[in-house]
């Protein structure tokens, strides 16, 4: 057996042990809402400039200025791209704090109270904050590509708590070069 201590098993060869009649499974909701909290965390970062912040205070900065002023994020639009366990629970908690949430995924689920967009680069263009939370793989690989990208925009922030498979390393490089997020 091959017990993966953690979400997901995209790692292992599955065809490869089936045949071998070796067993693979994971330890999925062990860790749903530790990678919510951080997926929370990161969009509390990025959107309030905490790190920044904490540069700011560390440097000893406070002592000769104000720090910049920052947004809210009650009233502000994040996307969800995937909303299985772990998305569930990351759009729990930005709703807890005031955030608009919609996504989108392989189908409409009747039984939430989110919004559906069932285009990935609509939703990124329609949200300040495009958090990606679905399985690795190849059915995922490079979903969010340069068309996403560009229109999530610079006015957007990626979260990215699942694997980096999922996003276009070159079109991410190439859009962080050119200023397009």
């Amino acid at each position: 057996i091959i017990s993966v201590f953690g979400v997901g098993y995209d790692g292992v060869p599955v065809d490869y042990c089936r045949k071998r009649g070796i067993k693979v499974t994971n330890t999925p909701d062990v860790l749903t809402d530790d990678v919510a909290d951080v997926a929370v965390g990161l969009v509390m970062m990025a959107g309030r400039g905490f790190a920044k912040a904490d540069r700011f205070v560390r440097a000893g900065e406070w002592t000769r200025r104000g720090f910049e002023l920052t947004t809210k994020l009650g009233g502000k639009k994040a996307g969800l791209l995937g909303l299985g366990r772990i998305g569930k629970a990351i759009a729990q908690r930005l709703v807890a704090m005031g955030m608009h949430v919609a996504y989108t995924g392989r189908r409409v689920q009747s039984d939430v109270p989110y919004r559906f967009v069932p285009d990935l680069a609509e939703l990124a263009a329609d949200s300040d904050f495009l958090i990606v939370a679905v399985p690795g793989g190849t059915a995922t690989r490079n979903l969010v590509d340069a068309r996403v990208l560009s229109a999530l925009g610079a006015k957007g922030t990626i979260i990215n708590i699942a694997r980096g498979s999922i996003i276009d390393e070159g079109a991410l490089v190439a859009a962080l070069q050119s200023g397009t997020i």
